[in-house]
């Protein structure tokens, strides 16, 4: 009864849409009062979910009672919240919804779906004694809901078009909503290299005396190695303090061309934390994410990535091209309603073997529109098949495929999260 309840809550602050803006987290806050923790905010429109949490793990690693907070979720609703990669327990889960919706009637005070989320896992992690949280930005991040912490250490993973009709229509403008995350003598590090979105961020850490750590600049991978199931580098300091040290052959076991940013803003942030290396390393070789390159079957290979906007799909591009070379991939491919899947499909079709066009039952965009796009953007005629239902969708292909061919699962995170659920999933952002 009490799970129904909760979920119905949650259901209709969700069907009151978004809400951005730090007023109401703020008034919140004055009656959840909170512990001292160490904070890390993580923004980016790609790579921030993966540099999140390969920061949980090192701190956990490292002996901190770690929190990390992640959205949306992929097949469970646990992975939005969890202590030491150890998910919040579904019981628990239920009754702080239920405690803290009473709460906030009590005070008159109505949040968003997730406000709602982000105060609720703040409390957690309070409640349970968390050291260190890793807060995963959700939307943005000037007026995101995990913007009311303050961090000492935060990182812009990357930044390109996307959510424009909410966060604005120029790299420029996300910029500045991605570096509203920057907060007044903290340290901060960046994988941006569009000079002026750069330029943006540089400026709101001058504001703030931050100082700024920039991929490519300050610190980058050498020597890079991608395999199917392993990443090698060696991580490189360009100017080094007294505490800051090179790292030669770091192992990492998430795999994609967009991971070595990811994985070297982590170990830089780690390093300038007073991290010791063998924590960092025991926790880039371990760290495992569902869904990012995510490999659940042999003969065929069937892999999983939650590559959902065209930066993501190029990066994937890339990844295969250097695990694979020119094989030609079969592809189960659907996206939410949202995205720009023009240019993703222009960056699928040169490495599709066979494509299956599916749409998940959250925002799922038409799967005729996609067949429809493609057939107008091939120069010749392309194996394409429509399965509505998206396990069924995978279920075909791996059916169909031959014992040397490789399936990839992608377009977006919902339709990655219905292939991989035993069970209906609830989605939602």
């Amino acid at each position: 009864m009490k799970h129904n309840a909760s979920w119905q809550y949650l259901n209709v602050l969700e069907g009151k849409g978004i809400r951005l803006g730090l007023d109401r987290m703020e008034k919140a806050l004055e009656f959840v009062p909170l512990k001292k923790m160490l904070v890390i905010k993580v923004a980016g429109t790609n790579g921030k979910g993966s540099c999140a949490c390969l920061l949980a793990k090192i701190f956990e690693k490292t002996g901190y009672k770690t929190g990390l907070y992640l959205s949306p979720h992929i097949v469970d609703f646990g992975e939005r919240i969890q202590i030491n990669g150890k998910y919040i327990a579904k019981k628990e889960l239920d009754k702080r919804i239920l405690e803290l919706k009473t709460l906030l009637e009590k005070n008159s005070l109505e949040l968003s779906y997730f406000e709602f989320l982000t105060l609720l896992a703040l409390k957690y992690f309070s409640d349970k004694n968390c050291e260190a949280i890793i807060l995963e930005i959700g939307l943005g991040g000037r007026l995101d809901a995990t913007n009311v912490m303050k961090a000492g250490y935060s990182a812009i993973t990357s930044v390109s078009l996307e959510h424009k009709q909410i966060l604005g229509d120029t790299l420029w403008k996300i910029a500045r909503e991605k570096a509203g995350i920057i907060d007044e003598n903290a340290k901060i590090f960046a994988a941006v290299e569009n000079k002026v979105a750069l330029s943006e961020i540089k400026n709101k850490c001058k504001g703030e005396k931050a100082e700024l750590f920039v991929y490519g600049n300050d610190f980058l991978c050498k020597n890079p190695r991608m395999i199917l199931e392993e990443m090698n580098f060696d991580f490189c300091w360009k100017k080094k303090s007294q505490n800051l040290e090179d790292f030669k052959n770091i192992k990492l076991s998430l795999v994609g061309e967009r991971q070595f940013a990811s994985a070297a803003i982590a170990i830089a942030i780690a390093q300038t934390a007073e991290i010791k290396e063998n924590a960092i390393r025991k926790a880039l070789k371990e760290a495992k994410i569902v869904g990012r390159f995510d490999i659940r079957r042999r003969k065929p290979l069937l892999i999983f990535d939650n590559a959902h906007n065209p930066e993501a799909i190029s990066n994937l591009k890339q990844t295969i091209r250097q695990i694979f070379g020119n094989k030609k991939i079969i592809f189960v491919f659907g996206v939410s309603d949202d995205k720009e899947y023009k240019k993703m499909l222009n960056d699928i079709l040169p490495v599709a073997k066979k494509i299956y066009f599916t749409q998940a039952k959250y925002r799922g965009l038409d799967m005729e529109i996609l067949q429809e796009e493609i057939e107008k953007i091939a120069k010749k005629k392309i194996d394409l098949v429509l399965e509505k239902n998206v396990k069924k969708a995978v279920k075909k292909a791996v059916k169909e495929a031959k014992k040397d061919d490789v399936v990839l699962v992608c377009g977006s995170c919902f339709v990655v999260g219905e292939a991989l659920a035993k069970k209906n999933v609830r989605h939602s952002n």
